[in-house]
């Protein structure tokens, strides 16, 4: 409910009603913080519930407000009406202390008066809680256009480190998560479909998953959407039935069951939920060739449940290129690059409600996300860079420093980290010290430049390899042509080349020593 309670006589100024929070009598307290509750989330625009009253203090939430700010994502904002000094404010709602505690989340403080804001001020110093003494809610409350005036106070106490959200190494599971609307819908109008979903790192592979599961309209509630990230285990059958087991049922016995009864395990989940579940298993490409991963595809093909696994090239070779009865059922669907228009809805909100003017360099920013082939974790990297950068240069002068410290040698140095063989890394260099960019990257032609450097690698594996570089959007391909692409990022400067130049002959040593040229 979001319509406004009629105001009780003695409140129709702003300095009365705060008294009478504050100083009114205590039974009366709760309809006088439900008239602000409702007023706050009335002037937003979003719906208001109330939650606890301890003593003059009380919680509720409001759905988002339509700001693109860190700590301002997620579906529901926590909001005490703080109208007590009394030590017992702190026993507020846990809920919302955690809020107060957690970086990802801004909670909001409507202190009643001075000194309740000083208090606030304190108990919430260096944290993300916005904290609003009476005069900033009156000022909202008032403004014809309050979304705005509660953007410029949020801007008034924080610096735009700490305000933008872009954050590559952080899934983006909430409204931070931009663009994918194809995949996900395809992931939704085919829950019998188990996928192989492909791409290299900073992708969005995992916020688009685990994005998938926390939709509500995904099927995924209850325990039907089980996420398992694969990074860290071992590559073991045990470990990898262990990890499954206790993402369903953390439970000791579930913690020492051996492997082989794992199959069991699952049918009864699939029994006690009374109908389908998914398995969501994430950095999958060392654990494929365990027994317990030919299991699991065998039994989602089966169809005891719907399974998505998710990694990079190790992945895709067993998707398409195995021989195996499973594997080949399962749907590939490799990650293409964000098209230019979602990869500008990542940047451009977020840089718009800090107070950025966008309009002298949208152009700018569109020609940047080109060059980083629209990749969603490099264009939340260039967000970043470009508000730390900001903060000493014009918008122009920052979006070229951002741009330069993404293109770099070390940068270089990450991509290639991200290809499975010496071979496939080598070929990349080649690819990008020779080839013409946006020109045809031809496998004979990668096959007779090997042979030049004294490397035997034959036509066959060479289209495997340009298949990976694919994958990795550092080849094109399109109607059988490979192509050029992403290569622009070499770096220009000559200390830069020469580091380029070091890393190819780097990568052919070490391709002459695991593949001679017979």
């Amino acid at each position: 409910m979001t319509s406004l309670p009629h105001l009780q006589e003695g409140i129709a100024t702003s300095q009365g009603r705060f008294s009478l929070l504050r100083e009114g009598r205590d039974s009366a307290f709760e309809g006088h913080a439900h008239t602000l509750m409702h007023m706050f989330a009335g002037a937003l625009g979003v719906t208001a519930r109330p939650g606890q009253i301890v003593n003059r203090t009380l919680v509720f939430t409001i759905n988002r407000p339509n700001v693109a700010l860190r700590g301002l994502g997620a579906d529901q904002v926590y909001i005490l009406i703080l109208a007590s000094c009394d030590a017992s404010w702190a026993k507020a709602d846990s809920l919302f202390w955690k809020k107060v505690e957690s970086a990802g989340d801004m909670p909001i403080i409507l202190a009643c008066g001075d000194e309740e804001y000083e208090l606030a001020k304190h108990r919430t110093a260096g944290r993300l809680a916005l904290v609003l003494q009476p005069a900033n809610i009156a000022e909202l409350l008032s403004s014809p256009r309050p979304i705005e005036t509660l953007k410029q106070l949020i801007r008034s106490q924080f610096k735009p480190g700490q305000l933008h959200p872009f954050d590559h190494q952080r899934p983006a599971v909430d409204a931070s998560f931009r663009g994918r609307h194809a995949i996900l819908q395809t992931l939704r109008d085919n829950p019998n479909t188990n996928f192989a979903l492909i791409g290299p790192s900073m992708m969005g592979k995992t916020s688009l998953v685990k994005r998938h599961l926390s939709a509500s309209s995904g099927g995924n509630r209850d325990g039907r959407g089980v996420y398992v990230d694969l990074f860290a285990r071992p590559v073991q059958d045990l470990a990898l039935a262990r990890a499954i087991r206790m993402a369903i049922d953390p439970s000791l016995s579930a913690y020492h069951d051996p492997a082989d009864s794992l199959p069991d395990f699952l049918a009864k989940v699939k029994s006690r939920l009374g109908g389908p579940f998914e398995i969501v298993l994430d950095e999958t490409d060392k654990h494929l060739d365990l027994p317990t991963m030919g299991v699991l595809i065998h039994l989602a093909v089966n169809g005891l449940y719907r399974m998505i696994l998710v990694g990079r090239w190790g992945l895709m070779k067993h998707a398409v290129h195995s021989k195996d009865d499973n594997f080949i059922r399962l749907e590939a669907a490799p990650m293409p690059p964000l098209s230019i228009d979602e990869a500008m809805e990542i940047i451009e909100r977020p840089l718009v409600d800090m107070g950025f003017d966008f309009s002298s360099c949208r152009h700018d920013f569109r020609n940047a996300i080109h060059r980083l082939g629209r990749v969603p974790g490099l264009v939340q990297e260039l967000g970043a860079f470009f508000v730390e950068e900001a903060g000493r240069a014009s918008p122009s002068e920052a979006l070229r420093k951002a741009l330069n410290r993404i293109i770099s040698a070390t940068r270089i140095i990450g991509l290639l980290n991200d290809l499975s063989c010496v071979e496939a890394r080598a070929a990349a260099l080649l690819f990008a010290h020779s080839a013409e960019k946006g020109g045809e990257a031809e496998p004979l032609w990668l096959k007779t430049q090997f042979k030049k450097h004294g490397i035997g690698v034959g036509v066959a594996r060479c289209i495997e390899i340009c298949d990976e570089l694919v994958i990795h959007h550092l080849l094109g391909y399109e109607s059988g042509v490979y192509r050029m692409a992403r290569w622009d990022i070499v770096a220009e400067s000559h200390q830069q080349r020469s580091r380029f130049e070091a890393l190819l002959e780097e990568e052919l040593e070490g391709a002459r020593t695991s593949s001679p040229l017979s």
